[in-house]
């Protein structure tokens, strides 16, 4: 994944590369490589979707049903509100996936209630048993908050899956390896991104009008 020739972020004394000072090929090229790779982890957008201007925005519906339409937490009722396209992660050697930053395009229409966004970073059809549950390593809450215009502003934590969640996400699928050679399975591992809300008051509603999910290669 990275174009640095070690493949990961090297670190090294910064006094090394103290200005007017001269540095051997070898200490120019890991400096160089750092570049690359911090360059290479800032672009690795997984999810960048936004409504333009004049559009709208996603919104709960106000008639959903507690229970039915919604999922329950410590916090009250969480409604689902979007969900990304399937996408793919790299893994590390851990056996977890690369960590994930999610940042939001988002207003609560009212300048005193709040609302409360989740994201939930799970295998193709399992965003609902993660969205109850944010103290799991691919759910993340934001704080509280209200705004009568719609802001940008990023979850507090990273996301990933672990080994249990990798493990749910893998399927084994057909593929050629070769031009007309036979038919061979290999696994395959498919993610969503699922962004959920709630309301602290009837007057709020949480609209969203756009979402990234950043992918940070393992340093």
């Amino acid at each position: 994944m990275s174009t640095s020739d070690d493949g990961v972020y090297t670190r090294f004394d910064e006094s090394l590369l103290d200005d007017a000072d001269f540095c051997d090929a070898g200490m120019l090229n890991r400096a160089i490589g750092n570049l690359n790779h911090l360059a290479d982890q800032v672009s690795q957008n997984r999810v960048k979707w936004i409504l333009g201007a004049g559009v709208g925005a996603y919104e709960v519906d106000s008639t959903l049903t507690p229970g039915t339409d919604s999922y329950f937490s410590d916090e009250g009722p969480i409604n689902m509100l979007w969900r990304s396209g399937p996408f793919d992660l790299h893994m590390r050697q851990s056996g977890e996936t690369n960590r994930c930053r999610v940042r939001v395009h988002f207003e609560s229409e009212d300048a005193t209630h709040t609302a409360t966004l989740r994201a939930t970073l799970a295998p193709l059809g399992f965003a609902e048993i993660g969205i109850g549950d944010v103290t799991g390593v691919n759910t993340v809450q934001s704080d509280a908050r209200a705004a009568t215009t719609p802001t940008w502003f990023d979850m507090a934590n990273l996301i990933y899956l672990d080994r249990e969640w990798v493990r749910r996400a893998r399927e084994s699928v057909s593929s050629v390896d070769t031009i007309g050679g036979e038919d061979v399975l290999v696994t395959w591992m498919r993610v969503e991104l699922v962004i959920a809300s709630s309301i602290s008051n009837a007057s709020a509603v949480a609209k969203l009008s756009g979402c990234e999910l950043t992918e940070y290669l393992e340093p």
